[in-house]
């Protein structure tokens, strides 16, 4: 366990992390602590501080408590020592009455009391009275002073006594030869130095102090007794004699809990009851922001909000300013090491390794972030995933499968059901085993084959609902080897229509300086360079659309422009079509404006499930062409909101967008009925009370005993967008970072393949580039052989560990554990 000591002073245990303004001893890191505590999220099991807090200005002292909460790993403890106010308080009451009653013994103690009250927060000099106090050759009452103070007390006693006449001369001297305005910086400066008392505490405000910061199951404790373990072998309250170090203290400890974020950002607390109250929702997504899965699951986030219903969102990254969204980090362990090799294995096995077939992502699934002990899940009544690569792997969902609530999974892509591909390329060896992957080069460990057996073994079996945003999704995940027999069900995406709304066409291009009578074809991407957007195949288009008279006498007289957002494809300048890219558009207004200001919006994507720029387009009346593939004839709908193009038939497309240049009477008729069929269909509203029928016909049932094979329609739709976000101000949960190599048991073969494949790439890594100084570098094909022969030895011992395990699964347990321990030692398995 990690322990932080803040302020130590000089009483500090070398098996703690030490902290103070100053370093006081070997290892004691120097920093201000008025500064933060340098030291990211989740680091440490305990923080203790002792007399420190009151040192603190009142704002400050709360600070720095938010701040000992943020180090704290879940359930870690704090443990805070300061002055004891209502122990002063109650003494002093006792010696003002018998004070008053004569006793000079009590007026002795009367003086001491007032100068632990008053003197340690109004001295202008180091000491104060109290140094003077201390420093007298005989204190009237000094087994009471040493009561209060303790053995630090005692040995200040002694320090102070033979510096008593310098500190009765520091006293008498005077300010006489310095200014006012010297007097003054002197006094502040000293004030401001740290020694001064800014605040006291009881304990009543001691918690609820401690409560605001997050903290929960406050309690105040002795001296020598505390939850954290093994605390009295660090001896920094109580000495090894017994005796406490600042006997005139209050001692309290209390948990880093975090303030529950559904009474937070809801404040409501309610009882189950699925008819009438509000449902507990939870949308799991990578991101809040950024990319069309995001923008979709924050439109259902909002729409679901905004019906009366408590969405709360989860994401690894978070970007917009909304309460409502939470970001998720990593509590830093022993997975970290597993992390870094998988990092390694996406950037060398995967990223490096990429055939011509396609350029999309292609995802390994671990690690990922364990979510299934935070308190709003446990209190949540649906959970809904959603694109989840990079912070949800099939153990830590497995885990959320674990809570016996129903779960609710939104595909945006493939990539849930498949070997780690987010969309195929045509490929279909998802529906069995997904060997040999068309997508990687080189895959002499089956990795592909390797993650999909990995998700088959976690979730084959589990209770799940898919929702998919489109028909061809749907059918594509029924198909599937892995969701097969889960219920699936098509729920289109949807999106703000009081946002994308149409603009007048002359209107919009005046506000975007562009020229105002013209055909005019709009184009967008986040990446118009990923061969599945179809970029090319549009080029190609318009070279053979520059081939009719027609439409090259139009672009030679400028009545032909071509507009683009996102990042374009660079070939696209070659064309002699007047062009004018507006990169990257965050803003939903301006988007509203491009939208409006085209005739058509060409979408020429190869593979595609409900695009949110299609969505967005036709919010905006304008008509799409586009290939009739993917979700993409969910919305449109041939003559009527569009045109659907051959699939790959770069002739037929020319031929359509020709047509369509023609045709400004058709166009404006389809972007009529395009409005209308998003405002009836497709709005917030519209799709957050499909999913809450979803959601209570679930919960309604609450059967988790095995999956149904179902497919439902529930309607016809599409995707959603952004909204206005920079630098976001962060609610943070910290939870386990979860790697299969680190968490599970009884690995299957796909698993030991997948440990083989990052081991490769580790040692792959390692390997010199040269064998010596007179040969040049090793080509990569040369490294991964030398690579691959290092390692066979290895996989066959496996292999016949593994068959010596199948056939020793009869007997005694003792030595089956024994047979794993080698297994585990031999890939490079934790032994615990």
């Amino acid at each position: 366990m990690d322990y932080l000591n803040l302020g130590c002073g000089y009483h500090f245990h070398p098996n703690w992390t030490n902290i103070d303004f100053i370093s006081t001893g070997e290892g004691v890191i120097a920093h201000n602590l008025r500064q933060g505590i340098p030291f990211p999220d989740a680091s440490f099991d305990v923080v203790y501080h002792s007399h420190v807090l009151e040192h603190f200005a009142k704002e400050e002292a709360k600070q720095f408590l938010y701040e000992c909460h943020r180090v704290l790993r879940p359930k870690g403890q704090i443990r805070v020592v300061v002055p004891d106010l209502e122990q002063i308080a109650r003494l002093y009451l006792k010696a003002l009455e018998e004070a008053s009653q004569g006793s000079q013994e009590w007026a002795a103690n009367y003086d001491w009391l007032m100068l632990e009250m008053y003197d340690q927060t109004v001295r202008n000099r180091s000491g104060g009275d109290m140094a003077v106090y201390l420093a007298q050759e005989e204190i009237p009452n000094e087994k009471f002073v040493i009561e209060r103070i303790g053995a630090e007390g005692e040995n200040l006693i002694k320090l102070l006594r033979p510096q008593r006449q310098q500190i009765l001369s520091n006293l008498r001297a005077t300010h006489s030869s310095k200014t006012p305005e010297d007097i003054a910086k002197e006094i502040g400066q000293f004030r401001l130095g740290g020694e001064v008392h800014q605040w006291m505490y009881d304990r009543y405000s001691l918690s609820s102090l401690l409560a605001k910061a997050g903290f929960t199951d406050v309690r105040v404790c002795k001296p020598n007794e505390s939850n954290i373990p093994n605390f009295d072998d660090y001896r920094l309250d109580v000495e090894p004699s017994g005796r406490v170090r600042k006997p005139d203290s209050l001692f309290v400890e209390a948990i880093a809990s975090r303030p529950n974020l559904w009474r937070q950002q809801f404040n409501v607390n309610r009882a189950h009851n699925f008819v009438s109250a509000p449902l507990k929702i939870i949308q799991a997504n990578t991101v809040d922001f950024g990319g069309g899965a995001a923008r979709a699951a924050y439109r259902l986030h909002k729409g679901l909000n905004k019906i009366g219903h408590q969405s709360l969102m989860l994401v690894n990254n978070k970007q917009s300013f909304d309460d409502t969204v939470s970001a998720v980090k990593p509590i830093h362990r022993d997975g970290d090491s597993n992390r870094k090799l998988i990092s390694i294995l996406q950037k060398n096995y995967i990223d490096s390794n990429r055939t011509p077939i396609s350029n999309t992502l292609f995802s390994f699934p671990y690690p990922g972030f364990n979510l299934s002990q935070l308190d709003e899940l446990l209190e949540a009544d649906v959970i809904n995933l959603h694109w989840v690569t990079q912070f949800q792997s099939p153990l830590t969902i497995k885990q959320l499968i674990g809570l016996q609530k129903p779960i609710v999974w939104t595909l945006h892509d493939m990539w849930a059901f498949t070997g780690g591909c987010h969309y195929t390329a045509g490929c279909t060896k998802y529906t069995s085993d997904c060997i040999d992957c068309p997508q990687l080069k080189e895959d002499p460990h089956n990795l592909a084959a390797a993650i999909l057996a990995d998700k088959i073994a976690s979730l084959a079996d589990a209770h799940l609902t898919i929702v998919t945003p489109s028909h061809w999704l749907a059918e594509c995940a029924k198909q599937s080897q892995l969701f097969k027999h889960q219920r699936i069900e098509v729920i289109p995406n949807s999106l703000e229509t009081d946002v994308f709304v149409p603009v007048d066409k002359a209107k919009a291009r005046e506000l975007l300086r562009l020229e105002a009578n013209i055909f005019t074809l709009l184009i967008g991407a986040d990446n118009g360079n990923e061969r599945r957007k179809g970029f090319m195949d549009l080029l190609n288009a318009l070279r053979l659309c520059l081939k009719s008279n027609q439409f090259q006498n139009m672009a030679q007289q400028n009545k032909v422009q071509l507009l683009c957002f996102g990042l374009p494809n660079e070939e696209l300048k070659s064309l002699n079509i007047p062009l004018k890219s507006f990169g990257r558009v965050d803003s939903d207004e301006i988007l509203k404006l491009i939208y409006s200001a085209a005739d058509i919006f060409v979408l020429p994507s190869l593979e595609d499930n409900l695009p949110n720029t299609m969505l967005e387009a036709m919010s905006c009346g304008t008509p799409v062409v586009a290939y009739d593939v993917g979700g993409i004839p969910d919305l449109v709908k041939e003559g009527v909101t569009g045109r659907l193009v051959r699939l790959e038939d770069t002739s037929h497309l020319a031929e359509v967008i020709l047509e369509c240049s023609s045709s400004p009477g058709d166009l404006q008729k389809m972007g009529k009925q395009c409005r209308q069929l998003i405002e009836a269909e497709y709005g917030l509203e519209s799709q957050a009370k499909r999913y809450l029928e979803l959601y209570q016909d679930l919960l309604g049932k609450r059967d988790f005993a095995s999956p149904v094979e179902q497919v439902g329609i529930l309607s016809n739709g599409n995707d959603s967008k952004r909204s206005n976000h920079l630098n976001p101000q962060t609610i943070s949960v910290a939870v386990p970072l979860e790697t299969m190599f680190a968490t599970l048991d009884n690995p299957t073969f796909e698993r030991a393949s997948l440990k083989a494949a990052l081991m490769e790439m580790e040692l792959m890594r390692s390997l010199p580039t040269h064998t010596d100084s007179q040969e040049p570098p090793q080509p990569a094909q040369a490294k991964l052989q030398k690579v691959r022969t290092q390692l066979k030895s290895s996989q066959e011992k496996i292999q016949e560990l593994q068959a010596e395990v199948e056939a020793m699964k009869t007997s005694k347990f003792w030595k089956l554990r024994s047979l794993w321990f080698k297994l585990k030692g031999l890939v490079g398995l934790r032994q615990d």
